[in-house]
């Protein structure tokens, strides 16, 4: 068995492609499956994921027709093989040692779900700059003390993505989860992992690079009012978390 499967799920990302599954390609550790799910791309991601399958064998290329993020994500999912899954943005990238890092403190503590930190990476103009977004490390093994500190990571983005989590794909089966097919379906596919977990790990490391000034970008559109309604929709389903935490 893969110790890791990689998913990215691939749309008209071709200036961004190569570099960030070349970070995936550089992960230090062992026995790495990288799946790439083109889904529909319009400009030349498809064949680029084609020719990246072609000069390293550990990659799977799976096109689709357009269906969003989240389908292409639920399609990786299905063809992993990997004890613990990972989900990279094909616009982003990361440092040699981040994966054999959540790794390592995944199995020394039996952990369902490890959670990193990130470099948020802005460009603009000509101008760059980085900020970083990190909590201490922590260590929640037993189901209570993770709910009783859960609130900590609900004010920033730590829990509502995914790429700076390592899941245990036996979980995640399991439990039947899959990202619907709405608006911030990390969000609330992060949500249901967390609604019966025991076992989380919080590190301090800050390997991931999230590219948060792409022109497009659904992170750049600060003024945005559609994404008021979807923070709105995120403080519900957090509520509903802690409803539902409440009544078990």
């Amino acid at each position: 068995m893969n110790k890791i499967t990689a998913i990215s799920p691939v749309y008209n990302v071709e200036k961004y492609l190569r570099k960030a599954v070349e970070s995936l390609i550089e992960q230090t550790v062992e026995n790495l499956e990288i799946i790439l799910v083109d889904d529909g791309s319009t400009d030349n991601s498809g064949e680029i994921c084609d020719a990246l399958s072609l000069e390293f064998a550990d990659i799977q290329v799976i096109h689709q027709p357009n269906s969003g993020a989240a389908i292409a994500r639920n399609t990786g999912i299905k063809a992993s093989n990997g004890k613990y899954l990972y989900f990279m943005d094909p616009d982003d990238w990361m440092e040699p040692t981040m994966l054999e890092n959540m790794f390592i403190e995944a199995e020394i503590n039996s952990a369902e779900l490890v959670i990193t930190g990130f470099t948020n990476e802005y460009f603009i103009n000509d101008e760059h700059f980085e900020i970083k977004n990190l909590s201490k490390n922590s260590k929640y093994l037993n189901q209570n003390e993770f709910r009783e500190n859960a609130y900590k990571y609900f004010n920033n983005t730590y829990m509502a993505v995914p790429w700076n989590k390592l899941y245990l794909s036996k979980y995640i089966k399991e439990h039947n989860l899959e990202f619907p097919n709405v608006g911030w379906d990390d969000l609330h596919f992060n949500m249901e992992v967390i609604k019966d977990i025991s076992r989380v790990c919080i590190t301090d490391d800050t390997g991931y690079h999230f590219l948060r000034s792409r022109p497009g970008s659904e992170t750049t559109k600060v003024f945005d009012n559609s994404l008021f309604h979807k923070r709105r929709e995120q403080f519900i389903h957090i509520l509903g978390i802690y409803n539902y935490w409440g009544n078990a």
